[in-house]
């Protein structure tokens, strides 16, 4: 928390769903977030798999969290990743960990805030879909959590996690390459269930879900875009497989914050293709 009236982010976003006037209802992505709601609210009435509607406010709040965060650090992004089936299952930031982290704690506390506030007002679930996105941008902004930084580190050097998808990538095919894999199709998006199409050297088919993670910590493939990539693999007729890429920077300081600088030294390590139908 920074400085403010507040002792949580929980009481804070209360506060603000129940006075709407004290926060700034204009801004230049109004059109985004009436969008996000549209997007957003079916998940609640899912048949297979309802979402709770707070859990679906927070995923927004999150989301908006992400957006406003990179119109500060980096503005060249013009569009942040949403997903329905994320709502339930784990959402993904375009954000470096001490920001995701930020981000993760106010969506926490956003979920409890609109728990307790729908059932005391048994409000316009909409309205309160839109009301969050504008209290998550009021909250970075007052808070300035765009500044936020690691200590000796500036985010501005910091490599986000499309940054590092796509340095990581690179450097992976370039490697599987070298081995007898022809990259038949490949992704610059790092949010995509389908990272690249490759035919092996055995000259089977197959359409790989990359994972990039900065050592040590190793890849978890959402289930999310493992179903995606399966449903394009069958589509396709190949087979589905998870790729591993871990980053480890050879600065020893980076390595134990868990970043990766832009322009610095780093080892790329690729686990075995995972079988994703098992």
């Amino acid at each position: 928390m920074q400085n403010n009236e507040f002792t949580n982010y929980r009481d804070e976003i209360r506060y603000f769903l129940d006075n709407p006037g004290k926060y700034d209802h204009v801004s230049f992505t109004e059109e985004t977030y009436r969008s996000n709601v549209e997007a957003m609210f079916p998940t609640i009435f899912d048949e297979k798999n309802p979402a709770d509607p707070a859990e679906t406010a927070a995923y927004l709040c999150g989301k908006a969290c992400e957006i406003n965060i990179l119109k500060v650090v980096r503005p060249e992004f013009k569009s942040v990743f949403l997903s329905r089936k994320e709502v339930t299952t784990g959402i993904t930031f375009n954000l470096p960990r001490h920001l995701e982290d930020i981000a993760l704690e106010i969506m926490d506390s956003c979920e409890d805030a609109v728990n307790t506030f729908v059932h005391d007002k048994n409000p316009d679930m909409k309205q309160v879909l839109l009301d969050i996105q504008f209290i998550a941008e009021h909250m970075v902004k007052i808070h300035k959590l765009y500044d936020i930084e690691p200590e000796g580190y500036k985010n501005s050097e910091i490599a986000f996690p499309s940054e590092l998808y796509i340095y990581a990538n690179n450097i992976a095919l370039k490697a599987l390459a070298e081995k007898g894999y022809k990259v038949l199709g490949t992704s610059d998006n790092f949010n995509a269930p389908v990272s690249v199409v490759l035919d092996k050297p055995d000259h089977e088919r197959i359409a790989v879900l990359e994972q990039v993670t900065i050592a040590p910590k190793t890849a978890k493939f959402t289930t999310a875009k493992v179903i995606d990539l399966k449903a394009y693999a069958e589509k396709e007729r190949i087979n589905p497989y998870c790729l591993g890429i871990m980053v480890e920077p050879e600065d020893e300081k980076d390595r134990s914050k868990g970043i990766v600088v832009k322009g610095k030294r780093a080892q790329i390590k690729l686990t075995d293709f995972i079988p994703a139908n098992k």
